[in-house]
């Protein structure tokens, strides 16, 4: 029954891993729209950065059990999930999906918490940020659409300088999405996106490549970082010895 109970939960935390929150990224860009999940983009960047900067605020250690060092509150596989999921959602605007998103989430957060990897206030804040964050983006979306990329790459600026305030070291994956970010919203003004329709032939093959790809990638990263050669929690962009809080 434990056994059970352990299997359903890891495969529930599967939908919270980052290379399953790509994927789905990448087939929504393929498949549905480009608008869409380019501000859905711009908001999961953003959030990843939110969620290193609310880590360094309230400094809550993670649970001791797990014997890693860094902070706990908020989840940070909560939070990147629930952004991408209820943006999914407000924009099907459909019962069902939402339905089935919102099962999805209370088992994600119920895993995470079953699994030992966090409290259940992690979960509960990390909820809460969340979807502060969702509802946030896509008010300031409507009222001023053309500056709100540029709003979210100032916001992210700031927290940067906050992390830079806040901690010794800013944490690898703050800065990989802030590059990320930047590259998407300076990128997105200089290039001209086709509106063009894709023959569904070519969506396909777009759609096994970077399935293999992200698959590929997430292997040799496991392998690299977690079976290979010890992986260092340093900051290497500043050069200091200070853990870096690790987003569980």
């Amino acid at each position: 029954m434990v056994l059970d109970g352990i299997v359903v939960a890891k495969t529930l935390l599967i939908f919270s891993h980052d290379p399953t929150l790509a994927l789905l990224i990448v087939l929504g860009f393929i498949w549905w729209s480009r608008q869409t999940f380019y501000h859905i983009t711009s908001l999961m960047l953003l959030a990843g950065i939110a969620t290193a900067a609310l880590k360094a605020t309230f400094k809550i250690p993670l649970p001791p059990a797990l014997g890693i060092p860094g902070f706990g509150f908020p989840s940070g596989h909560m939070l990147m999930a629930t952004v991408l999921y209820t943006s999914i959602a407000y924009k099907a605007k459909r019962p069902s999906v939402t339905l089935l998103i919102s099962l999805l989430l209370v088992g994600v957060g119920y895993s995470v918490v079953y699994m030992g990897y966090h409290y259940y206030s992690d979960v509960f804040g990390a909820l809460v940020f969340a979807l502060l964050l969702v509802i946030g983006y896509n008010f300031c979306g409507k009222k001023i659409p053309e500056t709100m990329p540029w709003l979210t790459l100032a916001l992210a600026t700031a927290m940067v300088f906050y992390l830079h305030l806040r901690t010794l070291g800013i944490p690898f994956y703050a800065w990989r999405n802030y590059y990320a970010l930047f590259g998407l919203v300076v990128g997105s003004t200089m290039v001209q996106s086709t509106s063009r329709a894709q023959p569904v032939a070519q969506k396909i093959l777009a759609t096994l490549f970077w399935v293999l790809a992200v698959s590929a990638l997430s292997l040799y990263l496991q392998k690299l970082f977690w079976q290979g050669t010890p992986r260092t929690k340093t900051s290497q962009i500043k050069g200091v010895l200070e853990p870096v809080p690790k987003i569980v």
